[in-house]
């Protein structure tokens, strides 16, 4: 407190305790943050972590809010999407490369009556 004292000479000690949890301490973690990330020479790893960072944070919120089971559920939802998506779209460049633009989905439903009785 001592280097608080001389910088702030006049002030109570309720104002001294404010001037440091707003003034010096704030001052010294964004110094100390913005010289570690001044360092980063890749910044794809800090894409990377911070993607990590907002997955762990939902779930921990889903936990709170849902229970354990529904942040489960979507956390491994977010990390196999990808996975699916590729098993999904794998073969729609050669579908693309022949020329078809859309699917019919004519293959997917059969001809199906129109009366259902019959």
């Amino acid at each position: 407190m001592s280097s608080v004292n001389k910088a702030t000479p006049g002030l109570t000690t309720g104002e001294q305790l404010n001037f440091l949890l707003t003034n010096r301490l704030p001052r010294r973690w964004l110094t100390f943050f913005m010289g570690w990330f001044s360092r980063i020479e890749s910044p794809a790893l800090v894409w990377l972590f911070v993607g990590l960072g907002a997955v762990v944070f939902r779930t921990v919120h889903l936990f709170k809010l849902m229970g354990v089971q529904s942040g489960l559920v979507w956390m491994t939802k977010i990390f196999t999407d990808p996975f699916h998506d590729i098993k999904i779209y794998q073969k729609s460049p050669y579908y693309i490369l022949r020329g078809e633009m859309y699917d019919t989905m004519e293959n997917w439903y059969d001809d199906a009556p129109l009366n259902p009785r019959t």
